[in-house]
């Protein structure tokens, strides 16, 4: 088995690690390891995974993408390009660095 020690670490965050274990009824240690076993077990998703899976579904189904309604983009909540540049224009009317700008100087 390997070692492995941990510098540095912010006292809050060895508060909470030593709380959570107790709230489970083990050591920290053994907490610690059962978070890092968890997080480097979820395999991080394959580029066009999602594409494949939403593409194999609607094979199942018999539908086409096109058959895929849209969401409603005329809600409160929708964005639109209009929205965005008057954001930029009262920004920058403001002074301000408009949002999104990441070519600005800091």
């Amino acid at each position: 088995m390997a070692t492995l020690t941990v510098r540095d670490l912010d006292d809050d965050v060895k508060r909470r690690l030593r709380i959570r274990a107790a709230e489970k009824g083990v050591s920290m240690e053994a907490e610690v390891r059962a978070i890092l076993e968890e997080a480097v077990r979820t395999v991080p998703e394959a580029p066009g995974a999602w594409y494949r899976r939403m593409r194999e579904r609607l094979e199942q189904t018999g539908a086409w993408w096109d058959d895929v309604p849209l969401p409603d983009r005329s809600s409160d909540w929708a964005v639109s390009p209009e929205m965005v540049a008057r954001d930029r224009a009262d920004a920058e009317a403001r002074g301000e660095t408009p949002p999104g700008d990441d070519t600005a100087a800091p």
